[in-house]
């Protein structure tokens, strides 16, 4: 049989096609220029039939997706595009589309993208000027589907990101972002992407004050369960410039088994530092910088880490680095108070070196000097003080 028609209505396509988990519906639209080629296998007795050997294709018009729940605040959207639809093999289907979406709330795509342990909301948001192109394989029987080289691409904007766990996070930050991404079976495949952070606020146990960025500009990438965020940049509520990269292993069940990072900061104060760190990580290094250091701050930080946050006292890789301005230091138990106008200052998971001049210890001036610390996280370390 052969077949052609100018329009026809939407009703035609299965409601089962939509899952129920999305609650959703599709209505009005149409379908033009449909064509229908293929065979109808008919049994004589029961006149029972089904098809084989078929190729539909069209283009759809104004299809509107919308909500089935009237209490729930969905966006309507329309959806513009041409599909193909043709039979494989046991009992598959090969549906191609090429399709616009105006606007589409962001529920339907992100419903299950944290896992429950992060325990993160998400709000309001909506993606617009959708693109969606790509192949879906199709089970005839039960219509299942899973997705085959499937790109989407479009704009996320005024999305809420939000936690308020009274035992760890809190977080709240608007997320406005550019990506094209790809689908695999039911999977995520890839991602990448252009992001803007905007107020985005972060506290947690043992911060006295929480850390704050108005604005934070970063792209994204995501394949193979790692995230790699680069290019960042962001300015802190002390107005400290933080720029860097970011990159994220993340397990099978998508919790992050290995993070590493590599941030530099124009300038820090080591008070705001102490004020904006958390007690799970380097506990009496920040209790011996709120201990030790009288006033000052540090320039031109770059830290270099790698550790697994699940263990986050085992450190794979340490090492910062910067130049330190203006302070009063007790370095190490019974030494007497030093009085640094400026130092570079390098930290590893072994060892604190700090290279000094026109420095001042007991009322004794020094030109240049040099102390070691080491182990640093170790109640074991002795330091070793060079002078000129």
């Amino acid at each position: 049989i052969e077949l052609n028609s100018k329009t026809i209505t939407t009703e035609i396509i299965p409601k089962r096609l939509i899952t129920k988990d999305f609650n959703l519906k599709l209505s009005n639209g149409s379908i033009s220029d449909l064509n229908f080629k293929g065979d109808i296998l008919i049994d004589n007795e029961s006149l029972g039939y089904n098809f084989e050997n078929y190729k539909i294709e069209g283009a759809i018009n104004d299809l509107e997706l919308s909500s089935n729940n009237y209490n729930e605040n969905i966006y309507n959207t329309l959806i513009n595009g041409v599909f193909e639809l043709r039979n494989l093999r046991d009992k598959q289907s090969k549906l191609y589309v090429n399709l616009a979406a105006n606007k589409l709330d962001h529920k339907i795509i992100t419903k299950n993208l944290f896992p429950k342990s992060y325990n993160l909301k998400l709000s309001n948001g909506i993606f617009q000027d959708l693109s969606l192109i790509g192949n879906v394989l199709i089970n005839n029987e039960s219509l299942d589907y899973v997705f085959d080289d499937f790109e989407i691409k479009g704009d996320l904007n005024k999305l809420n990101l939000s936690s308020n766990n009274e035992n760890e996070n809190k977080i709240k930050s608007l997320i406005e972002t550019k990506f094209v991404a790809n689908l695999k079976d039911r999977n995520l495949h890839n991602l990448k992407a252009k992001s803007k952070v905007k107020n985005f606020d972060f506290l947690r146990k043992g911060m006295t004050r929480s850390l704050f960025f108005k604005e934070i500009e970063f792209d994204l990438d995501f394949k193979d369960n790692k995230i790699k965020i680069t290019n960042i940049n962001s300015s802190s509520s002390e107005n400290n410039l933080i720029s860097g990269e970011l990159f994220l292993n993340l397990s099978d069940e998508y919790s992050i088994s290995e993070l590493k990072t590599n941030l530099k900061s124009d300038k820090i104060t080591y008070a705001w530092l102490t004020s904006v760190w958390p007690n799970d990580f380097g506990f009496k290094t920040k209790n011996w910088i709120k201990s030790k250091v009288n006033g000052g701050f540090g320039e031109d930080y770059d830290l270099q880490l790698v550790i697994n946050p699940s263990q986050p006292k085992v450190l794979k890789l340490l090492n910062l680095t910067w130049l330190h301005k203006n302070s009063e230091i007790k370095f190490y138990k019974n030494l007497p108070v030093a009085i640094l106008p400026e130092a570079f200052v390098n930290i590893n998971k072994n060892d604190m070196l700090v290279k000094f001049k026109n420095s001042s210890i007991s009322d004794i001036n020094i030109d240049k000097g040099e102390m070691t610390i080491s182990p640093i996280f170790n109640n074991k370390a002795k330091a070793k003080i060079t002078l000129e």
